[in-house]
């Protein structure tokens, strides 16, 4: 195809301009392929100097090393019409790795031609070292599943190495030492490789000196980040070569104290092998390791649960019984009524210990709060602590919640270390359902009695305002009634007064009850607090041939004087009317920081197991027929409520026949 290139394109100066502001790495090319300009970021990406790319090839300008990632011979070229892009792996001077995402777009002459290339480049190595990390943080969690699953060696290692292999590797594959030999006894991908392979543990020859080999002696893993260039893996150069193996990461794992065998991860592509994958895979191992270990112990424990006598024993019980069999509390068994209540095959293992968890189909929450499997009581005990009356509850994925407490001692040897645990546990799921019932009830009726308040309060106005026209009423009916209907007014005038007074206690209840009262506390002295009290109560007092007295003080305190005043006119009001003979006394005492009013009476007294209760609402000791005379019984509620209101304490003594002392403690000022 005839499309020369200018020597020098005219138009460069201003692509010069252009690239040089660019944030990116940027460049641009003639139509042969060779750079024409670039600016500093994309010399820095290359790690080159910019004067060394002009005039070159991109494989000109980057080192022999260069891995394709999609297998092109050159990633941003040629400057072929459409073309857009694509990545690519190099290896900078200074020997650092990076993964290079290409983007370009053809410069076209007016007439169509191509005449070059203005592209950028974007460094794209963490990215997809992202990826990579996810892919094998899936691949564990797809293996921790597998293990769950498991329930021996040769199923273990076929789903480990099956997961592998679908979250990205070539091939994965399990071998454990056979005598001198290491022999491959599971394996998922391109299995070919395998075929007719041989691996040892002996130092002296060269299929002993490989990865495996060395991994196992060692027991650290051995990454062979350059498959086809490592003199370790010089036997199977060949096998790797014809079956697209690249690199490879061999690592060991353990059954009890001893190396018994080593998992084997090939990847398609060189450098495959970074740190953090590294410690992935070792993880993989790990997860091998416990696995084997689980279920070694989990044989042990089947084997002690399983005879006849410990297993009629357990059975017999009607509770949960489970049965640590380690002392991580890794492997658990219990008898039927724990299976059939947590919904395990019979002889399943019930831990949740550990990652992964054995039993995944319910959580654990105490208090509402999930907690780890080593904060259960089961592992907890095999640990060697004791647990007592731990409650917990079950929710379990079809939305069934279930709750249980009980307790878990541990199992220990001759020499006193623990190896295991025993639990005993109680379903109370009816009982938490009959608390959470009556507290729904409770709190239905608490909602209903603060509705009620609040209505009260509200209609306080509505409800005081007819029985103040009533009052009025009668003054006018006083004043024109003949004499002689004076007896029925008196008596209207009772009930009316009467009427009067239960509606403000009922209202003064309502409003502390609708928390609608905002407190105003300020600094007062006594005097004046019960100035205004002593001639309301003296009229009441004098009917009843009683001496009201009050004894003056001058300490100052702080407090909203309102309700205090409605406290303590409430208990001289409840003096008068409990005392028959004698009289009512009203004095204040000193008692550290605090002022102590209190008001004496000789009246009727009060029964020592009524104390507590005096203070109910509509409750009068000796009024059991309610006669409206007595009053509405509100008169110590509206005082127990204001002094919650005012954070302060109201005291009681008394001796029946003799009389009671109300004491109210106030903060001095």
């Amino acid at each position: 195809m005839d499309n020369p290139v200018p020597a020098h394109l005219p138009w460069s100066e201003v692509l010069d301009c252009l690239i040089d502001t660019m944030p990116t790495a940027a460049f641009y090319k003639g139509w042969d392929d060779r750079y024409l300009g670039s600016n500093p970021a994309f010399a820095a990406l290359l790690g080159v100097p910019r004067s060394e790319i002009v005039g070159k090839t991109f494989l000109e300008v980057v080192p022999s090393a260069l891995v394709p990632l999609d297998g092109a011979a050159d990633p941003s070229g040629p400057a072929a019409p459409g073309l857009r892009g694509g990545e690519a792996r190099i290896v900078t001077p200074i020997g650092e790795t990076r993964d290079l995402l290409f983007r370009q777009t053809p410069l076209r002459a007016p007439d169509g031609r191509v005449l070059g290339v203005l592209g950028t480049a974007e460094d794209i190595t963490l990215q997809k070292k992202a990826i990579r990390l996810r892919r094998l943080y899936d691949a564990l969690l797809a293996a921790n599943r597998a293990v769950v699953q498991a329930a021996d060696r040769q199923t273990l290692f076929e789903r480990i190495c099956a997961t592998c292999v679908e979250s990205g590797f070539r091939l994965a594959c399990v071998a454990v030492a056979d005598g001198e030999a290491i022999k491959p006894v599971a394996a998922a991908g391109v299995t070919a490789y395998l075929d007719g392979a041989s691996f040892s543990t002996r130092d002296d020859i060269p299929t002993g000196r490989g990865p495996a080999g060395l991994a196992m002696r060692t027991g650290r893993p051995y990454i062979a980040n350059d498959f086809l260039a490592d003199p370790a893996t010089a036997p199977w150069w060949d096998r790797a070569r014809a079956h697209g193996l690249a690199a490879a990461a061999i690592v060991p794992f353990s059954e009890g104290d001893r190396i018994s065998g080593v998992i084997a991860f090939y990847a398609g592509r060189s450098g495959f092998f970074g740190a953090d994958e590294v410690a992935l895979i070792e993880q993989f191992a790990a997860t091998i390791s416990r696995a084997l270990d689980r279920l070694a112990a989990e044989q042990a424990g089947q084997r002690l649960t399983r005879h006849p006598l410990v297993r009629a024993i357990l059975d017999a019980v009607p509770a949960p019984v489970l049965v640590a069999h380690d002392s991580e509390g890794k492997v658990i068994t219990g008898n039927r009524t724990s299976e059939r209540l947590l919904g395990i095959p019979p002889d399943g293992n019930l831990s949740k210990c550990g990652a992964p968890e054995q039993v995944t189909h319910f959580q654990h929450y105490r208090n509402g709060i999930a907690i780890p499997p080593e904060d259960l009581p089961m592992q907890r005990a095999a640990a060697g602590e004791v647990v007592a009356e731990d409650e917990l509850e079950l929710r379990f994925r079809d939305g069934r919640s279930v709750f249980i407490q009980g307790n878990a001692v541990p199992i220990r040897d001759a020499g006193g270390a623990a190896i295991g645990a025993v639990g005993a546990f109680l379903d109370i799921t009816q009982r938490r359902k009959g608390e959470a019932a009556l507290a729904e009830a409770r709190d239905i009726a608490e909602r209903a009695v603060a509705a009620k308040a609040r209505f009260m309060a509200s209609a306080s106005h509505d409800l005081r305002q007819p029985l103040q026209g009533l009052v009025l009423m009668h003054d006018v009916l006083e004043q024109r009634l003949p004499p002689d209907l004076g007896g029925i007014l008196a008596k209207v005038r009772s009930c009316t007064t009467t009427l009067c007074e239960m509606v403000d206690d009922l209202l003064d209840v309502a409003k502390l009850d609708a928390g609608i009262i905002v407190v105003d506390k300020r600094v007062c002295t006594i005097d004046d607090l019960v100035a205004e009290l002593l001639p309301a109560h003296a009229a009441a007092a004098t009917a009843k041939g009683l001496r009201l007295r009050h004894v003056a003080s001058r300490l100052a305190v702080r407090t909203d004087p309102a309700l205090m005043r409605r406290i303590l006119g409430n208990l001289l009001a409840n003096a008068v009317k409990y005392t028959r003979h004698g009289g009512v006394v009203l004095g204040c005492r000193r008692r550290g920081q605090l002022a102590r009013i209190e008001v004496w009476d000789s009246g009727i007294g009060i029964p020592a197991d009524q104390l507590t209760n005096v203070f109910e609402e509509f409750l009068q000791l000796d009024n059991p027929e309610r006669a409206r005379e007595k009053g509405s019984g509100l008169g110590l509620a509206i005082v127990d409520r204001s002094a919650r209101l005012l954070g302060v304490k109201v005291r009681v003594r008394s001796i029946p026949g003799r009389g009671s002392c109300f004491a109210v403690e106030i903060p001095l000022a």
